[in-house]
């Protein structure tokens, strides 16, 4: 593993990874296409399951928010199921993948309309 991903392990917040590790260019993709196009630290289940982990806190605050405000509930677990249209979220991983996707995309798409409102 290379130095700076290693840097970038040691990020605080996952809105700190994200900018660690992937550029302005991908972060306006991501916001633009969606996490399941495949972006670095993003792709595997073993990744995205070590993200939620670290930054369980601040993933799970972000999705109650946009829980929220998308379905009228700050609940987490039913937003992702509102996302996927699916009664199960097994296995964890799954859930977990999903849960740090659907932050990443958050984070990217609000920075992607900050900067087009400038």
């Amino acid at each position: 593993m290379s130095k700076e991903r290693k840097r970038a392990l040691r990020a605080k917040t996952f809105k700190r990874w994200l900018h660690a590790n992937l550029s302005a260019t991908e972060r306006r993709d991501l916001a633009e296409h969606g996490a399941a196009g495949g972006f670095a630290g993003l792709i595997y289940y073993h990744e995205t399951s070590a993200l939620f982990d670290k930054y369980r806190d601040e993933i799970w605050e972000v999705l109650a928010q946009i829980a929220d405000a998308v379905i009228g509930r700050p609940s987490p677990v039913h937003l992702i199921a509102h996302i996927t249209h699916s009664v199960t979220l097994n296995p964890w991983s799954t859930f977990a993948n999903l849960c740090v996707w659907t932050v990443a995309e958050h984070y990217c798409e609000t920075e992607l309309n900050e900067k087009e409102q400038q």
